[in-house]
């Protein structure tokens, strides 16, 4: 075997690493090495029911696109080593040993990288620790350079550093559709402007200083890095999904989506003379193009406390100039992106800018050839508007549409925790289950792992428990005291031990039509409403925590105080 093809093992080998430690992160298991070997099983074990709500088809891992990457390199990997044994050991004697030598040569090999990684991680730590400490900001701003580069050389851009006025640097980043320009004073130690355009024609008009305002903050803020980071990757995958799976263009679909539900928003805003706390509360939900992430979100949902300190006058006039305000990042958002499928999808052609039927522009025959016309559903429609809205649903016989394993998703901040009987209803409307995917262990059979609703709603509240081996250790009841104004008697609730409501953490719905979305903004809605509900019963202000003194079997003489009495009762 050439020293390529052995690289190529290795490369695979860590791309595999890599895949399955970033799932682990995004899922919460980040264990460091050796924990779980002695003395803290538990709080191994405590973890593992943490994160078990999560590991499902809407948590924060596309698990289709896991299913089809882990089975890929495993087969390259075969394919290397079967070619190696066929065309390197073909008549050597001891042929199956020497494959088996070499086998564990790269064995030793890999175990050598693993070593080497994480004191690469620890020296990168440690480093990020120094730099923090170090008053020095010209160091400081070199690391922040020095991250932006790795990072575009990790999603496959093409690096480019040009001087322009003096003290002055502009880092290019360019894949084959976006292009970053990243302008920087190196005297002063500061970002300048962070400059997002497109490497065809096509999509120059695509333009938004939004965009570039928004990564020039983040890029400006170290401690925003990440943010920019995720808003990097989310580009430069639409990019790929644009060029490996042809003809969809990807960032024409989320165009799509972005003028949908900017038309929706505005005829609301008609109908209820600019009541825009009615839209959040009633409606579509208010949009908002490039908060924190870049792309169209959907504001949905907030507690009533946070609706009353919102100055709306003021934010209404914020929303139809598409400028940020902080009141933003309080509200329930479900940010819109496109992610892998495992089932193809029908996407809009070029010539078309939205999926919402506009009666009076739309031509009968081509609607009736290659469309079908899907209403908001009757138990889903609002209130606010008069008629239920109609969207364009594309015809699998026509053949004006681009078909790819690609479906729009939409990712909750925060996420939603639901029972698992919603959770099933909002794969059911969404699609999933009858795509045949909408399988998991843990929906499949009762999980001792997992959380119930009401353990996740109050979770962090009761403290953990501490077994004790004697048999007078002290009996804790916990229980919420919370006094009403508009009542003179204390109320006091207990938390039923029997009732285990088996749930999920949502953190993202894959979905293929707009109008799915709304219905699954009623859903959330109703959800987050019980849960508000709850926690405004069990919460940290109103727990007490009652310890009673179990007296000896023997030790007639003990007695129980009056008042333990009364709270065991």
């Amino acid at each position: 075997m050439t020293e390529t093809e052995a690289k190529s093992i290795h490369t695979l080998i860590r791309e595999l690493q890599s895949i399955i430690k970033n799932s682990q992160e995004q899922w919460g298991l980040n264990f460091p090495k050796g924990q779980g070997d002695k003395g803290d099983k538990s709080d191994k074990s405590q973890t593992n029911i943490a994160i078990a709500n999560a590991v499902h088809t809407f948590g924060p891992v596309n698990l289709n696109e896991l299913f089809e990457e882990i089975p890929q390199k495993i087969t390259l990997m075969r394919e290397i080593i079967t070619q190696f044994k066929n065309n390197m050991l073909t008549g050597i004697q001891g042929s199956e040993q020497s494959l088996s030598n070499y086998i564990n040569q790269l064995k030793k090999e890999t175990e050598r990288l693993d070593s080497l990684a994480e004191l690469k991680d620890s020296i990168k730590t440690c480093k990020s620790l120094a730099l923090d400490a170090c008053h020095d900001n010209s160091t400081a701003f070199k690391f922040i350079i020095q991250q932006i580069e790795s990072l575009g050389k990790q999603l496959g851009l093409l690096i480019y550093h040009d001087t322009g006025e003096p003290g002055e640097t502009v880092l290019t980043m360019s894949g084959a559709i976006i292009v970053l320009d990243i302008k920087y004073d190196e005297i002063l130690n500061r970002i300048i402007k962070v400059v997002v355009s497109y490497a065809t024609d096509a999509r120059q008009n695509d333009k938004d200083d939004r965009v570039n305002n928004l990564l020039t903050q983040q890029l400006s803020d170290f401690k925003q890095f990440n943010l920019f980071k995720k808003n990097l990757e989310t580009l430069k995958t639409l990019e790929t999904m644009s060029k490996l799976i042809q003809p969809v263009d990807c960032f024409h679909c989320i165009k799509c989506i972005s003028n949908d539900i900017k038309t929706i928003y505005e005829k609301e805003f008609a109908i209820t003379n600019g009541d825009v706390q009615k839209i959040l509360t009633e409606g579509h939900g208010i949009p908002l193009f490039n908060v924190d992430r870049v792309g169209p979100s959907i504001a949905y949902w907030a507690p009533k406390h946070q609706i009353m300190e919102i100055d709306w006058k003021f934010i209404k006039d914020i929303i139809i100039q598409g400028e940020m305000h902080e009141s933003f990042r309080s509200l329930h958002r479900m940010w819109i992106s496109m992610e892998k499928s495992r089932t193809p999808h029908l996407f809009l052609p070029p010539g078309r800018n939205q999926y919402l039927l506009n009666d009076e522009l739309e031509n009968e025959i081509e609607l009736m050839e290659n469309y079908y016309i899907s209403p908001e559903l009757p138990e889903v429609q609002f209130s606010l508007l008069q008629a239920p809205l109609k969207f364009l649903h594309p015809k699998e016989d026509s053949t004006i549409f681009a078909s790819a394993l690609i479906e729009f998703v939409v990712w909750l901040d925060p996420p939603v925790y639901v029972s698992d009987n919603v959770a099933r209803h909002i794969g059911s409307y969404a699609g999933i289950v009858n795509r045949g995917y909408f399988v998991s262990s843990a929906f499949q059979k009762k999980d001792p792992q997992t959380l119930s609703l009401e353990q996740l709603l109050i979770e962090g509240i009761i403290p953990p428990i501490k077994h004790s081996s004697t048999s007078r250790a002290p009996k804790i009841i916990h229980q919420w005291e919370k006094k009403f104004d508009d009542s003179l008697y204390l109320q006091v609730f207990n938390l039923d031990s029997k009732c285990n409501t088996k749930a999920r953490r949502i953190d993202r719905i894959p979905f293929s039509n707009l109008f799915q979305v709304y219905g699954l903004i009623k859903i959330l809605r109703q959800q987050l409403l019980f849960n508000k509900l709850y926690q405004s019963c069990f919460n940290s202000s109103t727990y007490k925590q009652i310890t009673i003194t179990r007296p000896s079997k023997h030790d007639h003489a003990e007695k129980i105080s009056p008042d333990a009495e009364d709270a065991e009762g």
